[in-house]
């Protein structure tokens, strides 16, 4: 009974430690893909400084939605 117990406790602490892991390894990729965005984002906002406001209509038109 007891080694029964045992076995349950530590095969459930198993699986949740496996789902945490797998929910950290998820929040990792999204916060390199935003990080990724952020400074793609920057270079635009660096390129507008130095150019001016005609490359940023530019920007601001190829993000427009038809």
């Amino acid at each position: 009974m007891i080694g029964d117990d045992l076995h349950n406790a530590f095969t459930a602490g198993y699986e949740q430690g496996l789902a945490e892991r797998f929910d950290l390894e998820i929040a990792d990729a999204v916060q390199a893909v935003l990080h990724q965005q952020v400074r793609v984002m920057l270079g635009f906002a660096k390129r507008s400084a130095r150019h001016g406001a005609a490359f940023s209509q530019l920007v601001k038109e190829s993000g427009e939605r038809e």
